[in-house]
């Protein structure tokens, strides 16, 4: 319970640090010029939250009511997808690659998180910071 504590504590720290210069960043490009806004949202302040985000998340263990399902079925080479092609693909990649599931788990928590960022990155106003 306390390592848990501070694990999610440390990552949230972390995670509002990289946040907060993003947002110095952001605003400071606002003030010097609007060319800067052009460049690219993908900056290291932002992909390393991103992995540092999926490692911890990947390398959890029994969280949640299914995960145990899904490890048992990773490691078994058992389909569970239920119709998610692309699931499938990503499984069945990491199975023929035979990758510790950490890799496994941790790249479907970078996927999520990514896909997060993706999404509202045109719109910073809907982030958390």
């Amino acid at each position: 319970m306390l390592q848990s504590l501070l694990v999610y504590s440390s990552l949230f720290a972390v995670m509002m640090l990289f946040s907060m210069v993003t947002q110095q960043r952001h605003s400071y490009s606002k003030i010097v010029s609007a060319e800067e806004e052009n460049k690219s949202f993908w900056k290291i302040y932002i992909i390393l939250p991103l992995i540092l985000f999926a490692i911890v998340f990947g390398m959890r263990y029994d969280v949640g009511v299914d995960h145990l399902d899904y490890l048992n079925a990773y490691k078994q080479r058992v389909d569970v997808s239920k119709g998610e092609p692309l699931f499938d693909i990503i499984t069945h990649f990491f199975q023929g690659l035979n990758l510790h599931y950490v890799y496994y788990f941790s790249f479907l928590a970078f996927i999520q998180v990514f896909l997060f960022f993706y999404a509202f990155k045109n719109e910073k106003y809907l982030f958390p910071f």
